[in-house]
């Protein structure tokens, strides 16, 4: 598997007002709540342009996010691979906005399944 980069940070926007960026915590924090999860939310978008969000199951890996579904974002994510993936805490937030692909390759798929979380 290959190794992600370190994305690019941006402040939260509070009433309007970002954050000031010397408040902003290092990738590897973020990236440690992300590794030690078990639920997250995602965000597809609907064919029409609507947003459609759901809670998942899945694993943090050292290539990305892993997920399995058979909901409505596994028909959305084929028309606009744009996605958003979060934790479910409220006071300590993660958000990571990317794209998605299907795992296809036994090897990438078997890491998947033999996560030890």
């Amino acid at each position: 598997m290959n190794a992600l980069p370190v994305p690019e940070a941006s402040p939260p926007v509070m009433f309007g007002v970002p954050a000031p960026p010397g408040d902003l915590l290092p990738w590897q924090w973020a990236l440690q709540r992300l590794a030690a999860a078990h639920n997250y939310w995602i965000a597809t978008t609907r064919p029409g342009g609507r947003p459609h969000c759901r809670p998942v199951w899945g694993v943090w890996l050292d290539d990305g996010f892993w997920f399995s579904t058979g909901s409505l974002a596994a028909r959305n994510l084929p028309l606009n691979d744009e996605i958003t993936v979060h934790l479910e805490d409220g006071q300590e937030v993660v958000i990571v906005e990317g794209t998605a692909r299907p795992g296809t390759r036994h090897e990438s798929l078997r890491a998947m399944c033999d996560f030890p979380g």
